[in-house]
């Protein structure tokens, strides 16, 4: 979600203040809010015609992202087990409990589920 790296002369390293009123801001905040922008890219594509370094992430994506961060998490964990598992089978000792890949399974299965939610529309076809 990040926008290219900039270096040097094109780095935003400086920062400007601008007054406004309450009234003001509420708007300025909404105006980007809408355009999904952070504050500091609307007003620079406003007041420049600068293009964004990134966009705000729409609801549905703000939650598709949170999926996929949770199936990151949990296919680290499982990976982990997997290699523990791995190391140990020669001498068939397991430390990893069996209620722990258990967890791990449903936790796969309620993201599958909500990654399908928010793929169809709740609908498991």
């Amino acid at each position: 979600m990040t926008g290219q790296k900039r270096t040097g002369a094109q780095s935003r390293s400086l920062m400007l203040r601008v007054r406004v009123n309450p009234a003001e801001k509420d708007l300025l905040e909404q105006k980007a809010k809408e355009a999904e922008l952070s504050l500091s890219d609307w007003v620079r594509g406003r007041a420049i015609g600068a293009k964004p370094l990134t966009r705000k992430a729409s609801p549905d994506r703000e939650v598709l992202l949170r999926i996929l961060a949770a199936l990151g998490k949990t296919g680290s964990n499982l990976n982990q087990i997997a290699r523990q598992l791995n190391r140990k089978q020669e001498n068939f000792e397991f430390d990893v409990p069996v209620r722990e890949i258990m967890r791990l399974l449903d936790e796969l299965k309620i993201i599958s589920e909500q990654l399908r939610a928010s793929f169809y529309g709740g609908h498991k076809g």
